[in-house]
Formats: structure tokens, C-alpha cells, sequence
């Protein structure tokens, strides 16, 4: 019986072991979860402050639990009394919640710290679980750099929640996050590091808002922003912000702006100077920003004096103020009185043409006020190029104040002046666009540049190019011509256009045909119409509709060519089968045919040149005597000779009344004036009576009026209208007077011929006089 009861009671004891091995054992609950409550702030050191908020969600405990929360190195709870630097502060003891409790009645720390009291780590109740499932027994140990504490389970079944607000001095922590340790005696808490921090560098940043422009003796406005990077970041430990600039500068009192989380009043200012002398500013922040970074915005003027040099004004930041970042920045540009200009695009413009729109260019000023209100700017142009009165010159402000207003135009349009106002709130640039000009064919092809003149400015600017509209190039070789002879070959030749639509096919607004012309020098005149095609491009002429013209009341001295519609690509037109009349006045020489009309020189343009180069009379408007280009055609290499070579040692010359043609040592030539009598006196053209009776065609000169005519040692003179004849100084008194006829000086032989050592006889019959010059 014993063995048998002692065999059962070892049975139930395996049995029971079994049991307790079957049975499973308590476990903790899962760990409760760390994390902060608020945004984690970057803070400059040194701070003193609260940091982030650590909450400890869903702690759930059976009996008690220590928790201990451990700062790393350089970072401090803030314990008993202590100080900032400025001021010396109490903590109060770690507050103890209980019961059911809001978050509302938390206890922060202060910032900036407000009174003698400023909160230690406090513990509060979770105001989600109600009541709270745990609570505080004690605070076991409260150091620098360490916080332990127990709390207990309320045995309500709640999960408990915790708070820890940490207001910390942070000294010497490395740059970076700042880490404390959350950990406890059980796994109720899951042990971790937990982010409260950011300790960085540089606790400011400043930017320039607005720059000054000065010129010596004058001053101009300038701000800046004083950005904090984390709130408290200015104004722990005291110090200052000084701002200083260089010398021959000088800021005025400032007017300083606090935005972020400065309250008012936060900040003093004053301007002193250095140790060197140079203007000083003061910035003292009073009253720390909190809660969020706070920004200092300071509007000042800076002055500079007669001898400030020109350049950048860079102002030194720095000071005693541990939170502010020191650095340097360009606070202003200090320049003479004066003006920049800047050429734009340059298009090309051509001779003739009206309504041509030139490039833009830019006038800067270098400091404000250097175009002073009240005076005015003036755009002058060269001679022979006038203002489009319908578009003058836009200034079209670019940067700054000023304006340009009221433009008017000079009487002969080349210079438009502009009224100077509203100067001086800041460096004006203008722009000057859409302006247009009128240019004459007289104007020598180049660049066109416009004078800037006014207010202290004497400055010119490139605008355009002025080119010929068309060039005219011989094609084959140049053919020599005998004066006095007719239909003389010429060399064919091309026209070619500098640019699509050079050639005009209207003027006038589009109304009137505009005509191309081909013009002859004087002495040639054109034997017929020569063949005329457009060999490239879409140029539309009508060959068919050319004629042969006068030219200032000379016969077929011009080809005036019909342009139906100008071109979209720039053309070349070829003229062949040129047939020259050379008369007798023609010099050796080139002979040159010049190219103008309508289609090339618009009428409306004030001044134009005849095919020999002489201004035509604004008032006369002779613009289909204008010309833009020339090309050599012939080379005349035969002039008038007398009987021993046109030396003036002898020959005979007979005229015949009414007829063009005369003879010298029995050669035929041709007069373009036939001579004639009148009051018995037999009347002959100058140059061709004064070069049969010996004249070099050199020596026969005009001017003003009167005729020179130089042989050997004697010298004639004679004026048109006058009976008078001067020979060598001597007056003699003529019994008719010098006349013209269709342009030609024409004056009585006979007196010529005595003045000259002449012979002569007269055969009524024949109607001719005989000179001969022995």
C-alpha cells in the first residue's frame, strides 16, 4: 500500500510538472511606442530653451516601471538656478499630475524666458484614456544630463500615456541631431533614441532687399533682412550686431521691422563709428524671438561724401552677438554722374528712302539724378538724315523713375528732344525703340550714328548702316568713245538690289508709279532705248513702258524705267545694247551713267544731287535728277584739237548760222547749240568757239556767272548779261551782251576772236564766219 500511494504521488508530481510546463507563463505586453510630439527645431548654440516634447503612447504596465531619459554630451536639463549669460533663472520642482487631465494645462518652458521661473521635465497624464491607465510614484533622479522616474499601474486596465517637455541648455553638443536615450527597467517601453534637436552653425542668414546707387555727395536708400534659422537663435548671452562700412560712406538711423516670432520691441538700433572710424550700425536684440524664428528687416539710407571712391560699397556683419552669423555683402554701387549708352541691333538703312526704321540702343544712367527733372535730352542726327516726324523714338523705361516725355522736333527734323522728369527715385535705364528716318540721296554710305546731348551727357551711338539701295557693275570691258561722234558703243552693265524691295515700285504712301532712271552726263546723251531685263530675282519692271527723257532741258539724256512691283528677293536687272551720243564738250576721261528716280530716292526727302554731283536746291525737289549709284560705261579718249593740237599755234574753224555742225582744220564735230545772229553780231557756243580758237578745255572755266577763258598769257573774262569784256584786267565795252541758250553760254564771236588774236571773214552767202587763229 505505501509503495503504491508513494507511486501515485510520484505521478502527479510529473504530472503536475507537465502542467506547469503546458501552462504558459505572463508576458509583458507589447512595448510602448516613442516619438515626439512636436517639430524637432534647429537651435544655435549656445541655447537655452525647450526642445521637442517626448511622448510615450500605450504604456502598459502590471506593478511599477522606472523610466530614464539621458541627454548626450553638451546637453543639460535645466535644474536649480542657472544662468543664460544675461540673466539668472529658478527651475520649480517636476510636476506631478493625477487624475484625469487635459493636455491644456501643460507647463512649458518660456521662450524667451519670461520672470525668474522657467519648467523642469514634467510628467502629464494622457488626456485620450480616461482615466489614465498609469501614474506617477516619484521622481528618483533628476541630473544634468539624466531624468528617472516610476510610475505605476492604476489597475483600471488603460493604457498609459506620458509627456516629458524638455527645456535643456545646449552648449557644446556636436552640429547635428540631438539624440536622448528612452529606455526603462521592464520591455514596457521600446528603448530607442529619440530626435528632440538640431544643433546647427550659423544662426542668421542676411539678404540684401534693396541696393543703393550713389554718386559722391549723395545718398540713397538700401535694405536688408536679418533671417533667424531657429527661434532664440539672436539675443542669448547678450552681445551686439555690428554692421560697418567702409570710409567716405555713412549709414543714416535705421528703421527696423520685426516679423516672426520677436515680439515687439525686440530689437535697438543705433549708428556710431568703429575703432577705425567708419560708420558703424548697432543691432541688440532685447527680447529673444520664441516659438518660431524671428526676422529683423532694417530700411537705412547710405551717404557718400565728396571723396568716396567709385565701385562696390561692401558693408562687414559680424559683432559680439553669439547667434549671428558674420559675413560680408554688397550694400551698394557708388559712380560718377553720367551716362552709359548701348547699341542694339544696327540694320541697314538706304540713300533715297524715307520711313527707315534704325536699331534700338540704350541710355543708362549710372546714378540716379544724373538726368536731373526739368532739363532735357536731345537725339541729334548727321546732315542729311532727318527724323520720320509720324515715328520718332520711343524711350521706353527699362529700370528706375525718370521718364522721357514731350518730344519735339527741331525745324529741319534731325534733332528730337525729350522733357527730363520724375528723376532721382532711382538709376533710370530707357530703351529707345520704333524710331524711323528719312535719309537723302546725298548722304555717303556708312554708319549712322546719333549724338546724345543734355543734363551733362555728350555721348553718340551707332543706329544703322547706310548703304546705295542698288550697286551698278560694267559686264565687259570698257569701250573708248571719240567726242563728236553719235551711237557709240557702251558697255552693257548690271543693276543689282542690296536687298529685297530696295527698289521701290510706289512712294508717296503707296500712291504714285515710281520710276527707275538711267541718266546721262553732261555732253551725252542716249542714241536709243537699251535692251533692259530682270535676269534674277522676282523684281517686276516694264521695259516696254521706258523712255527717252530730257534731263534738266537736255534731249534724251535719260531712260525712265516704270516699276510695276518691287521685289521679295533681291533682283539684278541687265542693260545691253548701250548706244552713247559723245558731243564735243566731253572731257577725257570716264564716262559715267548714274542711276536714280523715284524707285530709288523718295521724293519726299529734302536734298538730293544731280548726275554731276551738285546739290540741287531743297526748295527745287529735282528728285528724278537724283542719283545713288554710277557705273562707267566708256572711256572717252579724243577731245577737240586745233590745227597743231589744240595748243592754241594755229588752225581754222568755220561756224555755220543754224547749224549744230562746224569744222576745225576741215574735221567735222557737232555742236549741241546751233550759232545764230543777233543785232548783226554773230552769236557761238563758249566752249566750242573758245577750244577752235586754241582753248584748252581746262582753261575755260565758270563761276558765279562769269566766264574765264585762259590762252598763253591772256585772260578773258566776261559775265553773263553784261556788255562789259575784261582782258588781262583792262574793261572793254562790248556792243552786245554774254546770253545763254538752253543752258549754253553764248557769246559774240567776233570779240572773242580780237581778244584772242583772231581773223575772221564773213560770207553772207553761206551764212559762215571763218576764224582763223595764226
Amino acid at each position: 500500500m505505501y509503495r503504491l500511494k508513494r507511486k501515485t504521488v510520484s505521478i502527479l508530481v510529473v504530472l503536475a510538472m507537465l502542467a506547469a510546463l503546458l501552462i504558459p507563463a505572463a508576458m509583458p505586453a507589447a512595448a510602448a511606442t516613442t516619438s515626439q510630439t512636436d517639430s524637432v527645431p534647429n537651435i544655435v548654440q549656445p541655447y537655452y530653451g525647450q526642445l521637442t516634447t517626448i511622448k510615450i503612447n500605450g504604456l502598459s504596465i502590471s506593478g511599477t516601471d522606472q523610466i530614464q531619459v539621458v541627454l548626450p554630451s553638451g546637453v543639460n536639463f535645466i535644474t536649480g538656478t542657472f544662468s543664460d549669460g544675461t540673466n539668472s533663472y529658478n527651475s520649480v520642482p517636476f510636476s506631478v499630475y493625477g487624475g484625469a487631465v487635459s493636455e491644456t494645462v501643460t507647463q512649458t518652458l518660456s521662450t524667451p524666458m519670461v520672470g525668474d521661473a522657467i519648467w523642469t521635465p514634467q510628467y502629464i497624464p494622457d488626456s485620450q484614456q480616461v482615466p489614465n491607465g498609469v501614474s506617477l510614484i516619484s521622481v528618483d533622479t533628476l541630473q544634468p544630463q539624466l531624468l528617472a522616474f516610476t510610475v505605476k499601474s492604476n489597475g483600471n486596465g488603460n493604457g498609459g500615456y506620458v509627456r516629458i517637455n524638455m527645456p535643456v541648455s545646449v552648449t557644446s553638443a556636436a552640429s547635428g541631431p540631438i539624440q536622448a536615450i528612452v529606455q526603462d527597467n521592464t520591455t514596457a517601453v521600446t528603448a530607442g533614441k529619440v530626435t528632440i534637436g538640431n544643433a546647427v552653425t550659423g544662426g542668421t542668414v542676411t539678404t540684401l532687399t534693396t541696393t543703393a546707387t550713389v554718386a559722391q555727395n549723395s545718398s540713397d536708400n538700401v535694405s536688408f533682412l536679418i533671417n533667424e534659422n531657429s527661434a532664440g537663435a539672436l539675443g542669448q548671452g547678450g552681445g551686439e550686431i555690428h554692421i560697418d562700412l567702409p570710409s567716405h560712406f555713412t549709414w543714416a538711423t535705421p528703421q527696423i521691422t520685426l516679423a516672426g516670432g520677436f515680439p515687439a520691441g525686440a530689437v535697438t538700433s543705433s549708428v556710431t563709428t568703429n575703432s577705425s572710424g567708419n560708420s558703424r550700425m548697432v543691432l541688440q536684440v532685447v527680447k529673444p524671438s520664441k516659438g518660431t524664428p524671428g526676422s529683423i528687416l532694417v530700411n537705412t539710407k547710405i551717404s557718400a561724401d565728396y571723396n568716396a571712391p567709385t565701385g562696390d560699397i561692401t558693408a562687414t556683419f559680424g559683432g559680439t552677438d553669439p547667434g549671428f552669423t558674420a559675413t560680408t555683402a554688397t550694400v551698394g554701387t557708388c559712380g560718377d554722374y553720367n551716362v552709359t549708352t548701348t547699341q542694339g541691333n544696327v540694320p541697314t538703312i538706304y540713300d533715297g528712302q524715307t520711313g527707315q526704321t534704325v536699331g534700338t540702343f540704350t541710355i543708362a544712367e549710372s546714378v540716379k539724378n544724373t538726368l536731373i527733372t526739368g532739363r532735357s535730352l536731345s537725339l541729334t542726327l548727321p546732315g542729311g538724315v532727318r527724323w520720320t516726324e509720324s515715328n520718332l523714338p520711343i524711350p521706353v523705361v527699362q529700370t528706375g523713375s525718370a521718364q522721357l516725355l514731350n518730344p519735339t522736333l527741331s525745324s529741319d527734323r534731325q534733332t528730337v528732344t525729350y522733357e527730363i522728369q520724375n528723376s532721382g527715385g532711382s538709376a533710370t535705364t530707357f530703351q529707345f525703340q520704333q524710331g524711323e528716318v528719312d535719309v537723302d540721296s546725298t548722304v555717303t554710305p556708312g554708319t549712322l550714328s546719333v549724338s546724345i546731348s543734355g543734363s551733362g551727357v555728350n555721348q553718340t551711338v551707332d543706329i544703322a548702316k547706310i548703304a546705295s539701295p542698288v550697286t551698278a557693275t560694267a559686264t565687259g570691258s570698257i569701250p573708248d568713245v571719240t567726242i563728236g561722234r553719235p551711237a557709240q558703243n557702251g558697255s552693257d552693265f548690271t543693276i543689282t538690289e542690296a536687298a529685297a524691295g530696295a527698289i521701290m515700285a510706289n512712294y508717296g504712301n503707296g500712291k504714285n508709279q515710281a520710276y527707275l532712271d538711267i541718266i546721262a552726263p553732261s555732253g551725252v546723251t542716249f542714241a536709243s532705248i537699251p535692251t533692259i531685263k530682270v535676269t534674277s530675282g522676282d523684281l517686276n519692271l516694264s521695259p516696254s513702258g521706258a523712255t527717252l527723257t530730257d534731263y534738266n532741258g537736255v534731249l534724251n539724256s535719260r531712260i525712265s524705267i516704270p516699276v510695276s512691283n518691287g521685289s521679295n528677293t533681291a533682283s539684278t536687272i541687265t542693260v545691253s545694247n548701250v548706244k552713247l551720243n559723245i558731243d564735243n564738250t566731253v572731257g577725257v576721261g570716264p564716262v559715267s551713267l548714274v542711276l536714280g528716280g523715284s524707285a530709288l530716292v523718295d521724293p519726299s526727302t529734302l536734298m538730293v544731287k544731280d548726275s554731276n554731283g551738285n546739290l540741287i536746291p531743297t526748295g527745287t525737289r529735282l528728285v528724278n535728277g537724283s542719283y545713288v549709284a554710277s557705273v562707267e560705261v566708256a572711256n572717252c579718249n579724243t577731245s577737240i584739237t586745233t590745227g597743231t593740237g589744240g595748243t592754241g599755234t594755229g588752225g581754222t574753224a568755220v561756224f555755220t548760222i543754224g547749224n549744230t555742225s562746224y569744222t576745225v582744220n576741215g574735221r567735222t564735230y557737232t555742236m549741241d547749240v546751233a550759232p545764230y545772229t543777233q543785232n548783226g553780231r554773230t552769236f557761238v557756243p563758249l566752249r566750242y568757239a573758245a577750244m577752235a580758237l586754241g582753248v584748252n578745255p581746262d582753261n575755260i572755266l565758270y563761276q558765279s556767272g562769269v566766264v574765264t577763258v585762259i590762252k598763253g598769257s591772256t585772260v578773258v573774262q566776261m559775265t553773263l548779261g553784261s556788255y562789259s569784256m575784261r582782258i588781262n584786267g583792262a574793261d572793254i565795252t562790248m556792243d552786245v551782251p554774254v546770253n545763254t541758250v538752253n543752258g549754253r553760254t553764248m557769246l559774240p564771236l567776233r570779240w572773242l576772236g580780237m581778244a584772242l588774236g583772231a581773223t575772221f571773214n564773213w560770207n553772207a552767202g553761206t551764212q559762215t564766219v571763218t576764224v582763223s587763229n595764226q
